[in-house]
């Protein structure tokens, strides 16, 4: 037996149990950097380990994964937070703050907009991009084509 297989089946059961393939929405919180005292940061991330548990979101099936980030270079009015896969950026996220933030967003799925310094929807905006490059394409080719048949201008 190789050494690939067993890390491939231990890895497997990795993602399985903590269902990487289903969660909801997934947070990142900046415990690093300086966009906020690091003993509020550690407090910051400490509350959403322990809240996000005591709410069964945890390594469950769509619940909401937590990654503790070492800096996402906002660096001030933190700490911050991201919230995918809306692309919603939090500011001053404290105990208090991150609880609306579960409520409202993680749970809720409606971003916390007092909270919200910034959005980005990076999965809708691909597709829009993607079905506006893909429309150009087909204008293209009914353009070309009607230039070849001798109907420039014309649209079919």
């Amino acid at each position: 037996m190789s050494k690939e297989a067993p890390a491939t089946a231990r890895l497997e059961r990795v993602s399985k149990k903590l269902h990487l393939e289903d969660y909801r929405r997934h947070i990142f919180l900046c415990v690093g950097g300086e966009c906020a005292p690091s003993e509020e940061q550690e407090t910051a991330w400490q509350f959403l380990k322990k809240r996000l548990k005591e709410l069964g979101l945890v390594d469950a099936r769509r619940g909401v994964f937590r990654t503790k980030a070492a800096c996402l270079r906002v660096c001030t009015e933190g700490p911050i937070a991201l919230v995918y896969p809306e692309g919603t950026w939090y500011r001053h996220c404290d105990p208090e703050s991150l609880e609306r933030i579960i409520q409202e967003h993680l749970i809720g799925g409606r971003p916390v907009e007092e909270l919200t310094l910034a959005e980005n929807r990076i999965a809708e905006n691909r597709i829009a991009e993607n079905r506006i490059a893909e429309n150009r394409i087909a204008d293209a080719g009914i353009e070309s084509a009607a230039e070849e048949s001798g109907h420039r201008g014309e649209r079919e």
